[in-house]
Protein backbone atom coordinates (compact mmCIF):
# COMPACT_ATOMS: atom_id res chain seq x y z
CA UNK A 1 0.00 0.00 0.00
CA UNK A 2 1.09 3.94 -0.62
CA UNK A 3 1.69 5.90 2.12
CA UNK A 4 -0.88 7.04 4.67
CA UNK A 5 -2.83 9.88 2.50
CA UNK A 6 -3.51 13.45 4.54
CA UNK A 7 -7.57 12.54 4.04
CA UNK A 8 -7.71 9.35 6.02
CA UNK A 9 -9.28 9.34 9.17
CA UNK A 10 -8.34 8.30 12.51
CA UNK A 11 -9.28 4.45 12.28
CA UNK A 12 -7.23 4.17 9.02
CA UNK A 13 -4.30 5.68 9.73
CA UNK A 14 -4.56 3.46 13.16
CA UNK A 15 -4.60 0.08 11.48
CA UNK A 16 -1.77 1.10 9.12
CA UNK A 17 0.16 1.61 11.74
CA UNK A 18 -0.78 -1.88 13.47
CA UNK A 19 -0.01 -3.36 9.39
CA UNK A 20 3.38 -1.79 9.96
CA UNK A 21 3.58 -2.44 13.26
CA UNK A 22 3.28 -6.36 12.72
CA UNK A 23 5.80 -6.42 9.60
CA UNK A 24 2.87 -7.83 8.02
CA UNK A 25 3.28 -8.44 3.49
CA UNK A 26 1.10 -6.90 1.65
CA UNK A 27 1.12 -10.12 -0.69
CA UNK A 28 -0.87 -12.04 1.77
CA UNK A 29 -2.95 -8.91 2.71
CA UNK A 30 -6.54 -7.73 1.92
CA UNK A 31 -7.62 -4.29 2.17
CA UNK A 32 -11.33 -3.47 2.60
CA UNK A 33 -13.22 -0.04 3.13
CA UNK A 34 -13.33 -0.80 6.95
CA UNK A 35 -9.68 -2.14 7.34
CA UNK A 36 -8.04 -5.87 6.04
CA UNK A 37 -7.78 -9.11 6.74
CA UNK A 38 -4.43 -11.30 7.04
CA UNK A 39 -3.85 -14.59 6.05
CA UNK A 40 -0.85 -15.70 8.60
CA UNK A 41 -1.15 -19.65 8.16
CA UNK A 42 -3.71 -22.06 8.98
CA UNK A 43 -6.95 -19.25 9.81
CA UNK A 44 -7.52 -15.60 8.95
CA UNK A 45 -7.50 -12.32 11.04
CA UNK A 46 -9.49 -9.31 10.15
CA UNK A 47 -8.84 -5.52 11.73
CA UNK A 48 -11.59 -3.47 11.70
CA UNK A 49 -12.72 0.21 12.66
CA UNK A 50 -15.65 1.18 13.31
CA UNK A 51 -16.62 5.43 13.43
CA UNK A 52 -18.01 6.87 16.07
CA UNK A 53 -22.05 7.00 15.37
CA UNK A 54 -24.04 10.34 15.92
CA UNK A 55 -25.03 11.20 18.96
CA UNK A 56 -22.11 9.76 20.69
CA UNK A 57 -21.08 11.37 23.98
CA UNK A 58 -17.31 11.11 23.03
CA UNK A 59 -15.77 10.25 19.78
CA UNK A 60 -15.02 6.92 20.39
CA UNK A 61 -13.48 4.70 17.54
CA UNK A 62 -13.77 0.91 18.02
CA UNK A 63 -10.70 -1.31 16.43
CA UNK A 64 -11.21 -5.00 16.33
CA UNK A 65 -9.48 -8.11 15.60
CA UNK A 66 -11.32 -11.11 14.78
CA UNK A 67 -10.04 -14.56 14.37
CA UNK A 68 -12.63 -16.94 12.56
CA UNK A 69 -11.65 -20.82 14.15
CA UNK A 70 -14.18 -22.93 13.36
CA UNK A 71 -17.86 -23.28 11.00
CA UNK A 72 -20.35 -25.61 11.20
CA UNK A 73 -20.85 -25.12 15.14
CA UNK A 74 -24.45 -25.16 16.44
CA UNK A 75 -25.33 -22.48 18.71
CA UNK A 76 -27.21 -24.27 20.97
CA UNK A 77 -24.85 -27.02 21.73
CA UNK A 78 -24.44 -28.11 25.64
CA UNK A 79 -20.67 -28.63 24.62
CA UNK A 80 -20.30 -24.96 23.59
CA UNK A 81 -21.16 -23.88 27.14
CA UNK A 82 -18.10 -25.66 28.20
CA UNK A 83 -15.93 -24.58 25.51
CA UNK A 84 -17.01 -21.05 26.56
CA UNK A 85 -16.58 -21.17 30.02
CA UNK A 86 -13.34 -22.73 29.43
CA UNK A 87 -12.11 -19.75 27.54
CA UNK A 88 -13.71 -17.48 29.48
CA UNK A 89 -12.32 -18.28 32.70
CA UNK A 90 -8.98 -19.47 31.52
CA UNK A 91 -7.45 -17.29 28.77
CA UNK A 92 -8.77 -14.06 29.79
CA UNK A 93 -8.43 -12.46 27.24
CA UNK A 94 -10.63 -12.33 24.05
CA UNK A 95 -14.37 -12.93 23.83
CA UNK A 96 -15.30 -16.02 21.93
CA UNK A 97 -18.83 -15.90 19.87
CA UNK A 98 -20.64 -18.17 17.59
CA UNK A 99 -22.48 -16.41 14.74
CA UNK A 100 -24.11 -17.90 12.22
CA UNK A 101 -22.38 -21.13 12.88
CA UNK A 102 -18.44 -19.63 13.38
CA UNK A 103 -16.62 -19.79 16.56
CA UNK A 104 -14.98 -16.41 16.30
CA UNK A 105 -12.10 -15.12 18.63
CA UNK A 106 -12.38 -11.32 19.02
CA UNK A 107 -10.93 -8.48 20.32
CA UNK A 108 -11.65 -4.46 20.60
CA UNK A 109 -10.39 -1.50 22.03
CA UNK A 110 -11.76 2.04 21.50
CA UNK A 111 -9.55 5.24 21.41
CA UNK A 112 -10.32 8.68 21.16
CA UNK A 113 -7.91 10.44 18.63
CA UNK A 114 -6.78 12.99 20.63
CA UNK A 115 -5.37 10.57 22.97
CA UNK A 116 -3.13 8.82 20.47
CA UNK A 117 -2.41 5.58 19.45
CA UNK A 118 -1.46 3.82 22.82
CA UNK A 119 -4.14 1.12 22.60
CA UNK A 120 -2.72 -0.43 19.41
CA UNK A 121 0.09 -2.40 21.15
CA UNK A 122 -3.08 -3.90 23.40
CA UNK A 123 -4.83 -4.84 19.81
CA UNK A 124 -1.59 -6.13 17.81
CA UNK A 125 -1.12 -8.72 20.80
CA UNK A 126 -4.28 -9.87 21.53
CA UNK A 127 -4.48 -10.43 17.76
CA UNK A 128 -1.36 -12.30 17.93
CA UNK A 129 -2.40 -14.38 20.58
CA UNK A 130 -5.56 -15.19 19.15
CA UNK A 131 -4.02 -16.43 16.31
CA UNK A 132 -1.69 -18.68 18.04
CA UNK A 133 -4.67 -19.55 20.32
CA UNK A 134 -6.96 -20.44 17.62
CA UNK A 135 -3.75 -22.94 15.36
CA UNK A 136 -3.00 -24.31 18.71
CA UNK A 137 -6.11 -25.87 20.01
CA UNK A 138 -8.15 -26.41 17.03
CA UNK A 139 -8.26 -30.48 17.15
CA UNK A 140 -9.35 -30.44 20.80
CA UNK A 141 -11.79 -27.40 20.09
CA UNK A 142 -13.27 -29.87 17.42
CA UNK A 143 -13.47 -32.99 19.66
CA UNK A 144 -14.97 -31.05 21.85
CA UNK A 145 -17.86 -29.45 20.10
CA UNK A 146 -18.28 -33.51 17.84
CA UNK A 147 -16.13 -32.59 14.66
CA UNK A 148 -13.36 -34.25 13.26
CA UNK A 149 -15.04 -37.12 12.22
CA UNK A 150 -13.89 -40.02 9.77
CA UNK A 151 -12.19 -37.61 6.63
CA UNK A 152 -13.74 -34.74 7.69
CA UNK A 153 -17.54 -35.19 7.08
CA UNK A 154 -19.80 -33.67 9.41
CA UNK A 155 -19.68 -31.83 12.65
CA UNK A 156 -17.69 -28.53 12.61
CA UNK A 157 -14.89 -27.85 10.52
CA UNK A 158 -11.81 -25.73 10.49
CA UNK A 159 -11.42 -22.68 8.25
CA UNK A 160 -8.86 -22.78 5.91
CA UNK A 161 -9.22 -19.81 3.80
CA UNK A 162 -6.75 -18.75 0.83
CA UNK A 163 -6.00 -15.06 0.33
CA UNK A 164 -8.74 -14.27 -2.82
CA UNK A 165 -5.94 -12.96 -4.93
CA UNK A 166 -2.28 -14.85 -3.99
CA UNK A 167 -3.90 -17.80 -3.20
CA UNK A 168 -1.67 -18.87 -0.50
CA UNK A 169 -0.87 -18.88 3.05
CA UNK A 170 2.61 -18.50 4.96
CA UNK A 171 4.28 -18.57 7.85
CA UNK A 172 2.92 -16.48 10.62
CA UNK A 173 4.89 -12.55 10.48
CA UNK A 174 8.05 -12.56 12.82
CA UNK A 175 6.46 -9.53 14.77
CA UNK A 176 3.56 -11.71 15.12
CA UNK A 177 5.37 -14.48 17.25
CA UNK A 178 7.51 -12.21 19.16
CA UNK A 179 4.50 -10.67 21.11
CA UNK A 180 3.21 -13.59 22.18
CA UNK A 181 6.99 -15.03 23.25
CA UNK A 182 7.84 -11.70 24.40
CA UNK A 183 4.75 -12.07 27.00
CA UNK A 184 5.56 -15.56 27.54
CA UNK A 185 9.09 -14.43 28.98
CA UNK A 186 8.16 -11.14 30.59
CA UNK A 187 5.73 -13.11 32.62
CA UNK A 188 8.02 -15.36 34.09
CA UNK A 189 8.59 -13.23 36.84
CA UNK A 190 6.92 -9.91 37.86
CA UNK A 191 6.16 -6.96 36.15
CA UNK A 192 8.81 -4.69 36.14
CA UNK A 193 8.78 -1.60 38.65
CA UNK A 194 9.21 0.79 36.11
CA UNK A 195 6.16 -0.08 34.45
CA UNK A 196 4.00 -1.92 37.21
CA UNK A 197 0.58 -1.04 37.35
CA UNK A 198 -0.43 1.22 40.13
CA UNK A 199 -3.45 0.13 41.96
CA UNK A 200 -2.94 2.63 44.44
CA UNK A 201 -3.94 5.13 42.19
CA UNK A 202 -6.76 2.82 40.38
CA UNK A 203 -8.12 2.95 44.32
CA UNK A 204 -8.43 6.55 44.62
CA UNK A 205 -9.68 6.64 41.04
CA UNK A 206 -12.96 4.53 42.47
CA UNK A 207 -13.31 6.62 45.71
CA UNK A 208 -13.43 9.64 43.55
CA UNK A 209 -16.18 7.93 41.34
CA UNK A 210 -17.98 7.33 44.56
CA UNK A 211 -17.29 4.17 45.10
CA UNK A 212 -17.56 4.08 48.87
CA UNK A 213 -16.27 0.48 49.68
CA UNK A 214 -12.57 -0.45 48.13
CA UNK A 215 -11.37 -2.91 50.44
CA UNK A 216 -7.27 -2.94 49.89
CA UNK A 217 -3.99 -2.50 51.90
CA UNK A 218 -4.63 -1.12 55.11
CA UNK A 219 -3.56 3.04 55.73
CA UNK A 220 -1.02 2.24 57.29
CA UNK A 221 0.94 0.02 54.87
CA UNK A 222 0.34 3.07 52.02
CA UNK A 223 -0.77 2.45 48.15
CA UNK A 224 2.61 2.74 46.73
CA UNK A 225 2.75 -0.74 45.96
CA UNK A 226 -0.82 -2.32 45.95
CA UNK A 227 -0.97 -6.28 44.85
CA UNK A 228 -4.43 -6.41 44.79
CA UNK A 229 -8.19 -4.99 46.06
CA UNK A 230 -11.70 -5.23 45.47
CA UNK A 231 -14.46 -3.05 45.55
CA UNK A 232 -18.23 -3.49 46.06
CA UNK A 233 -20.80 -1.55 43.71
CA UNK A 234 -24.08 -2.51 45.44
CA UNK A 235 -27.52 -1.33 44.26
CA UNK A 236 -31.14 -2.35 44.69
CA UNK A 237 -31.06 -4.30 41.23
CA UNK A 238 -27.67 -6.09 41.93
CA UNK A 239 -23.97 -6.53 43.62
CA UNK A 240 -21.22 -6.17 41.73
CA UNK A 241 -17.48 -7.04 42.65
CA UNK A 242 -14.63 -5.74 40.88
CA UNK A 243 -11.27 -7.24 41.70
CA UNK A 244 -8.26 -6.31 40.34
CA UNK A 245 -4.86 -8.45 41.37
CA UNK A 246 -1.61 -8.76 40.07
CA UNK A 247 -0.62 -11.87 42.31
CA UNK A 248 -2.17 -14.29 40.25
CA UNK A 249 -0.86 -15.93 37.51
CA UNK A 250 -2.49 -16.77 34.03
CA UNK A 251 -1.67 -20.44 32.90
CA UNK A 252 -0.93 -19.65 29.43
CA UNK A 253 1.71 -16.20 29.40
CA UNK A 254 2.27 -16.01 33.28
CA UNK A 255 1.99 -12.62 35.50
CA UNK A 256 0.19 -10.34 35.00
CA UNK A 257 -2.81 -8.53 35.72
CA UNK A 258 -6.39 -9.89 36.53
CA UNK A 259 -9.41 -7.89 36.39
CA UNK A 260 -12.91 -9.68 37.14
CA UNK A 261 -16.12 -8.07 37.50
CA UNK A 262 -18.60 -10.68 39.29
CA UNK A 263 -22.58 -9.93 38.79
CA UNK A 264 -25.14 -11.21 40.53
CA UNK A 265 -28.90 -10.21 40.68
CA UNK A 266 -31.44 -10.51 43.58
CA UNK A 267 -34.16 -13.39 42.98
CA UNK A 268 -36.60 -11.61 40.60
CA UNK A 269 -34.10 -10.17 38.55
CA UNK A 270 -32.01 -12.48 36.84
CA UNK A 271 -32.38 -12.36 32.89
CA UNK A 272 -32.88 -15.67 32.05
CA UNK A 273 -30.35 -18.56 31.74
CA UNK A 274 -26.46 -17.16 33.07
CA UNK A 275 -24.75 -19.04 30.53
CA UNK A 276 -27.28 -17.37 28.10
CA UNK A 277 -26.53 -14.20 29.66
CA UNK A 278 -23.06 -14.69 29.14
CA UNK A 279 -22.98 -15.16 25.67
CA UNK A 280 -25.86 -12.24 24.88
CA UNK A 281 -23.61 -9.74 27.04
CA UNK A 282 -20.70 -10.47 24.68
CA UNK A 283 -22.32 -9.90 21.71
CA UNK A 284 -24.05 -6.70 22.82
CA UNK A 285 -21.12 -5.25 23.88
CA UNK A 286 -19.10 -5.90 20.56
CA UNK A 287 -22.35 -4.18 19.04
CA UNK A 288 -22.56 -1.53 21.30
CA UNK A 289 -21.18 2.27 20.63
CA UNK A 290 -20.22 2.50 23.94
CA UNK A 291 -16.20 3.32 25.39
CA UNK A 292 -15.96 -0.19 26.39
CA UNK A 293 -12.43 -2.23 26.19
CA UNK A 294 -13.37 -6.17 24.99
CA UNK A 295 -10.11 -7.63 26.06
CA UNK A 296 -11.91 -10.65 27.60
CA UNK A 297 -15.37 -12.36 27.99
CA UNK A 298 -18.15 -12.36 30.15
CA UNK A 299 -18.53 -15.83 31.25
CA UNK A 300 -21.21 -18.00 34.04
CA UNK A 301 -19.85 -20.37 36.59
CA UNK A 302 -20.97 -23.97 36.58
CA UNK A 303 -24.15 -23.22 39.11
CA UNK A 304 -25.82 -20.43 36.59
CA UNK A 305 -26.32 -18.33 39.27
CA UNK A 306 -24.25 -15.27 38.38
CA UNK A 307 -22.36 -13.42 35.41
CA UNK A 308 -18.37 -12.69 35.28
CA UNK A 309 -16.84 -10.07 33.06
CA UNK A 310 -12.68 -10.85 33.31
CA UNK A 311 -10.04 -10.28 31.61
CA UNK A 312 -6.41 -10.50 31.74
CA UNK A 313 -3.31 -8.11 30.97
CA UNK A 314 0.11 -9.39 30.83
CA UNK A 315 3.11 -8.13 31.90
CA UNK A 316 4.45 -7.41 27.88
CA UNK A 317 1.18 -5.00 28.16
CA UNK A 318 1.89 -3.06 31.70
CA UNK A 319 2.62 0.94 32.17
CA UNK A 320 1.96 2.92 35.81
CA UNK A 321 -1.29 4.13 34.47
CA UNK A 322 -3.15 0.68 33.52
CA UNK A 323 -4.56 0.14 36.95
CA UNK A 324 -6.75 2.95 37.01
CA UNK A 325 -7.38 2.71 33.21
CA UNK A 326 -9.33 -0.63 33.90
CA UNK A 327 -10.37 -0.24 36.95
CA UNK A 328 -12.80 3.05 35.70
CA UNK A 329 -13.53 0.59 32.56
CA UNK A 330 -14.83 -1.76 35.24
CA UNK A 331 -17.28 0.89 36.59
CA UNK A 332 -18.29 1.82 32.62
CA UNK A 333 -19.12 -1.74 32.35
CA UNK A 334 -21.37 -2.23 35.68
CA UNK A 335 -23.21 1.34 34.36
CA UNK A 336 -23.45 -0.40 31.18
CA UNK A 337 -24.90 -3.74 31.92
CA UNK A 338 -27.71 -1.74 34.29
CA UNK A 339 -28.55 0.64 31.26
CA UNK A 340 -29.38 -2.11 29.04
CA UNK A 341 -31.57 -3.62 31.32
CA UNK A 342 -33.41 -0.37 32.18
CA UNK A 343 -32.24 0.38 35.86
CA UNK A 344 -31.73 3.30 37.52
CA UNK A 345 -28.11 5.45 38.26
CA UNK A 346 -25.75 2.99 39.52
CA UNK A 347 -23.33 5.54 40.89
CA UNK A 348 -23.13 8.75 42.74
CA UNK A 349 -23.39 11.60 40.58
CA UNK A 350 -20.57 13.60 42.23
CA UNK A 351 -17.11 13.22 41.43
CA UNK A 352 -14.40 14.21 39.05
CA UNK A 353 -14.75 11.50 36.85
CA UNK A 354 -18.27 10.75 36.74
CA UNK A 355 -18.72 12.63 33.60
CA UNK A 356 -16.33 9.88 32.21
CA UNK A 357 -17.79 6.71 33.54
CA UNK A 358 -21.49 8.01 32.01
CA UNK A 359 -19.48 8.96 28.38
CA UNK A 360 -21.29 12.83 28.49
CA UNK A 361 -19.71 14.86 26.03
CA UNK A 362 -18.03 17.09 29.11
CA UNK A 363 -15.88 14.23 29.23
CA UNK A 364 -14.47 14.35 26.43
CA UNK A 365 -11.42 16.35 27.49
CA UNK A 366 -10.27 14.30 30.45
CA UNK A 367 -7.49 12.34 31.03
CA UNK A 368 -8.29 8.94 29.81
Amino acid sequence: MSEASPAEHFGQRALRLIHQMLQLDDDNTLWHDDGFSWWPGEVPVRFRWRAPTVGDGLPVWRLSAEVHAVRGVDPASPQLDAYLLMTGTVLNQFATVVEDGTLKLRSLVYALPEGGTSVLAHLAYRAAFMVRVAEQTIPGTLKLLGGGGPFGIGGPKVIRSSHPVAGRRREPATELDVLVDSALQLGSSPSPLDSRPDLGAAMVALRQAGCDKVAGPPEAEGLDDVQGFNVVIETKHATSLLELRLDEANPNVGQGLLAVLRVRFPQGHLHGDAHRLARELNDAEWRANKPLHVQGAWSANATGADVAYSAFYPNVLHHPALGREVALDGLRRVRWVFDRFGYDEPFSREGPYVSLLLGRSEATGMEA
